[in-house]
């Protein structure tokens, strides 16, 4: 099983109790990461999306919500991983979210 989602599981669970709840919940049952944490992955806040008035910048990317999951890390491997869009295109954020990209191994 490959699990894929926005499970919003922010690692600063002090300033938002609770939220890292889906994802100790999924660790606790054997699943396990096949996605990264470095660098992180989310996110950026509506008013640094607007342009021009906007921004936005790498650091914007403070925690990580998404996530590629196994419940089989026996027989699916993470080869290599990565995020992308942490920076804009033609002075626009695809989204408040970068892209998590994993390439996986099946034994």
């Amino acid at each position: 099983m490959i699990l894929l989602g926005d499970l919003n599981s922010d690692v600063k669970t002090a300033i938002k109790p609770g939220d890292g709840d889906a994802n100790w919940a999924l660790l606790k049952a054997g699943f396990e990461e096949r996605s990264t944490r470095d660098p992180l992955s989310c996110c950026l806040e509506t008013s640094l999306m607007k342009f021009p008035e906007g921004g936005g910048t790498k650091s914007d990317f403070d925690h990580k919500v998404d996530h590629i999951m196994t419940g089989d890390p026996e027989e699916i491997g993470r080869v290599r991983q990565a995020v992308t869009g942490r920076k804009p295109r033609n002075g626009f954020w695809n989204s408040d979210h970068a892209g998590l990209f994993s390439v996986l191994k099946f034994r």
